[in-house]
């Protein structure tokens, strides 16, 4: 058996390892014995509060969550993009934004600390921390805190993740049905009427036909296609001619124009 990450034994870490792990729980912050198995997810909390200083150029975000049912607090765009895209996911069931603190021995220096930003855990038990960073800003120092989290992460289970980002059609599509995450109580009969509608798919200007100016049919199907039971490409923008069809359905193929 490896050593046990969280209490490393006595003398310098070896390079490129993790020395300690911190977890906020009750308003504590503590250092982790992984003796004792995993913390308990639902209990953490974030461990720094997002913040815009003068060497910070970006701009934290209040979110709305569906998966926990609260407002988490995450550090930039890019970390909201992320937090959208795994609260969509039906398969993902609790999300802690800047969940832990690893301190880490890299290859030339001090201990440094990494904070990722967003702790999922899955229906199956499965735990991924995950890191928000762009292509473009993916330096040295940051490869190098990501492959000793990663590694640090298999030796206690748990996964880890670089998310970089969306194309733009797809990132503006996904804050659209964002603000259609929520269920209301007619859902459900405005779902079987999608079903008779869209038995084989069709385009949402045949939606927007069908509703009887309630809205409910079109503020349903944005859910639908919010939680994937809808499908439809995100990798263009939303109109009227868009295909939407039901998961699991062939997928039209695709008409060039001429």
């Amino acid at each position: 058996m490896g050593q046990c990450i969280g209490r490393p034994e006595s003398g310098p870490a070896p390079v490129g390892q993790v020395t300690s792990w911190s977890f906020r729980m009750d308003g504590t912050t503590t250092t982790w014995n992984w003796d004792t198995g995993s913390p308990p997810i639902r209990a953490l909390s974030r461990i720094r509060r997002p913040r815009s200083t003068a060497s910070h150029h970006h701009i934290p975000v209040l979110a709305f969550c569906a998966t926990t049912g609260e407002v988490l607090g995450v550090e930039s765009g890019l970390e909201y993009e992320l937090l959208l895209a795994r609260d969509r996911d039906p398969e993902v069931r609790w999300l802690v934004p800047q969940p832990c603190r690893l301190n880490y021995r890299p290859a030339v220096g001090r201990t440094r600390p990494h904070v990722p930003d967003l702790l999922e855990q899955r229906t199956d038990g499965i735990v991924t921390l995950w890191d928000a960073r762009p292509l473009e800003r993916r330096d040295e120092q940051f490869e190098e805190a990501v492959a000793i989290t990663a590694a640090a992460c298999e030796q206690v289970g748990w996964r880890h993740a670089v998310f970089t980002g969306y194309d733009p059609a797809v990132r503006y599509a996904i804050r659209w049905l964002a603000a259609y995450r929520t269920a209301r109580p007619w859902h459900g009969q405005a779902t079987a009427e999608l079903r008779s509608l869209l038995t084989d798919g069709g385009p949402v200007a045949k939606v927007l036909e069908a509703d009887r100016g309630g809205g409910h049919l079109v503020q349903t199907m944005w859910h639908l296609l919010w939680r994937g039971e809808l499908v439809a490409d995100l990798t263009r923008p939303l109109t009227t001619s868009t295909i939407v069809s039901w998961a699991g359905m062939p997928k039209p193929e695709r008409r060039e124009r001429r």
